[in-house]
């Protein structure tokens, strides 16, 4: 799947998105700045990707990346009960102890963030 970047260095924003057309959106349940579009209501494929105030995670090597598979994360994906991928992105849905029957966004990797992130790294240094 081909992530088209977007980004702004002011607002520290970047949106990756995929030729699938958005839907539906959720946000990371402990992350409120991380939003992963789906491309149908209630759908669990994610076909896009937004982090708002990214300074944390980036530039790579911080926060949630793992430099030995390349994989940027996001979320808490420890309790996760159903995992849906598509190819470099990946979402991670379980339950809370408050809502049982209910599946929460619970995290979301980047696979080959470097690949992905790359226009955007260097704007970093």
């Amino acid at each position: 799947m081909k992530l088209r970047l977007s980004y702004d260095l002011n607002d520290r924003i970047f949106s990756l998105s995929s030729a699938d057309r958005s839907g539906d959106c959720a946000t990371v349940l402990s992350e409120p700045g991380v939003v992963v579009d789906f491309p149908e209501p209630h759908g669990m494929k994610p076909v896009g990707l937004e982090v708002f105030g990214f300074s944390p995670s980036l530039p790579l090597g911080r926060e949630g990346y793992s430099v030995e598979t390349d994989t940027l994360c996001y979320g808490d994906m420890t309790s996760a009960t159903v995992v849906e991928e598509n190819k470099d992105l990946v979402a991670y849905f379980g339950p809370i102890w408050d809502v049982p029957d209910y599946l929460y966004l619970l995290g979301v990797e980047l696979r080959n963030a470097t690949k992905h992130l790359a226009p955007l790294i260097p704007q970093l240094e």
